[in-house]
């Protein structure tokens, strides 16, 4: 995942609890080590409860942490890496009960987590994947919409690893089944302490950094649908193709915001307002992030991104998402505002045209389990003028635990002309998950 927006949380304060939590460790690990066996038989038990307190709190530390993202929680489990290859030192120690931490090869197996997401739906008239195929439709259906098996790990103090496995379907019957993401996160260079400016490079295939929905997969959003703007300038499943792509922090203004900047060089093509660029026509995509804490119970993340083709077509975009979370109602009231604005600049055999679309949405969070939210989408056509669309819509999603997820919404979609029928659809969406606990939507407050 490029860094996505994540809910907030006291970040300094997690993360000197966990420095201090490796350092005990570190140091318990020394002593044992500095004594001889006979010396240390009484007091091994001793090291070894102390050692399992240090990887208990880590442990707590970690389930906190999650809810920042799946690379965060990867630099984590190499914090945790540490801690369990000092253990190691505590064999001298004297026999007693294993230490709680898993052996030091144990943490180098990925995190295996399966999302699965279904989706039914009942229209007001016939609705096709493409007019170029009326034979294809989707309206009145039910289908298994996507399966996937995602997996992370650490490969080495310098890098990570994720791969995420996909099977999709855009209608029923059928299956289409891929790598959807495969990349290394290199953290830094192994001559190198730390990484200048807290540079990380990203290299394979991802979803890219451009805008705010684009970062972020189907079974994770506040929605059954992607907005129809983001789709009609991002595609149907979002800008996803093979590059390189390096993060790192700028200076910021005060110690509760940061700056954050990417910059990506991407294969062409696999976007829609670039569909006909081939791979070897390269694009790069830059993004700036700000982040600001507004007291204890709000955030606001901005973000603004381009897209620079190969072929010279070229697309902007600007989000904004603000997060309240008040301390009385931690975990049962939250309320999310934001939206997405891009603009597109294409040359086309009709001359240079300027598209612009986005959307805005609300979200209240009506008690632990239970979310209720709006969303109004308005969006131009790439096909031509006159031909944009409108929907707004609602949808309540019901969490029976943080391992099942249903989905109530409706859409109205209306046409700017005659040739773009109106639309009424009511969806329900059925999403699950199991294995490895994973980073929680951004949206969701637990």
């Amino acid at each position: 995942m490029s860094r996505r927006f994540h809910p907030p949380h006291p970040r300094p304060a997690l993360a000197s609890a966990l420095l201090a939590a490796t350092l005990a460790a570190a140091g318990i690990a020394q002593d044992g080590a500095g004594t001889t066996r006979q010396e240390t038989t009484e007091g091994g038990d001793a090291l070894r409860a102390q050692l399992q307190e240090q990887a208990l709190e880590i442990e707590a530390l970690r389930r906190r942490l999650e809810a920042d993202g799946g690379e965060l929680a990867l630099e984590l489990e190499d914090l945790r890496l540490e801690v369990e290859l000092l253990t190691e030192d505590l064999d001298a120690a004297g026999p007693g009960p294993p230490p709680a931490a898993a052996n030091a090869a144990s943490a180098f197996n990925p995190r295996i987590t399966v999302f699965a997401d279904a989706l039914g739906r009942i229209d007001s008239r016939p609705v096709v994947l493409s007019e170029d195929d009326e034979e294809e439709r989707i309206d009145d259906s039910f289908h298994l919409r996507g399966v996937e098996i995602d997996l992370r790990a650490a490969v080495d103090p310098y890098a990570d690893a994720v791969v995420i496995l996909a099977a999709e379907s855009e209608a029923p019957g059928e299956l289409e089944a891929g790598v959807e993401e495969g990349y290394l996160i290199l953290k830094r260079l192994p001559w190198l302490e730390t990484a200048p400016a807290g540079l990380k490079l990203k290299v394979g295939r991802f979803r890219s950094g451009f805008g705010f929905t684009n970062r972020i997969h189907a079974h994770d959003l506040p929605w059954a649908t992607r907005p129809t703007s983001a789709s009609t300038f991002l595609g149907e499943e979002g800008l996803v193709q093979h590059g390189v792509a390096g993060e790192l922090f700028l200076p910021s203004l005060s110690e509760n915001d940061t700056l954050e900047a990417t910059v990506e060089i991407l294969g062409g093509g696999e976007i829609a307002v670039d569909e006909e660029a081939a791979s070897s026509d390269y694009a790069t995509v830059g993004r700036l992030n700000w982040y600001t804490e507004l007291g204890d119970e709000a955030d606001l993340p901005l973000g603004l991104s381009t897209y620079q083709g190969g072929t010279g077509a070229d697309l902007y975009g600007a989000d904004v998402t603000w997060r309240w979370l008040p301390i009385a109602g931690r975990g049962r009231r939250s309320l999310v505002v934001g939206g997405e604005l891009f603009r597109g600049a294409l040359t086309t055999d009709d001359g240079e045209e300027d598209p612009t679309g986005g959307y805005a949405y609300a979200q209240l969070q009506l008690n632990r389990n239970l979310y209720a939210g709006v969303r109004y989408d308005r969006t131009d056509s790439l096909e031509g003028a006159g031909l944009g669309t409108e929907t707004v819509g609602g949808y309540l999603s019901y969490y029976t635990s943080e391992f099942l997820r249903l989905r109530l919404g409706t859409e109205h979609q209306s046409g700017e002309s005659d040739e773009v029928e109106p639309l009424d659809t009511i969806f329900l969406e059925l999403t699950f998950l199991f294995g490895s606990h994973p980073a929680e939507p951004y949206w969701v407050n637990r």
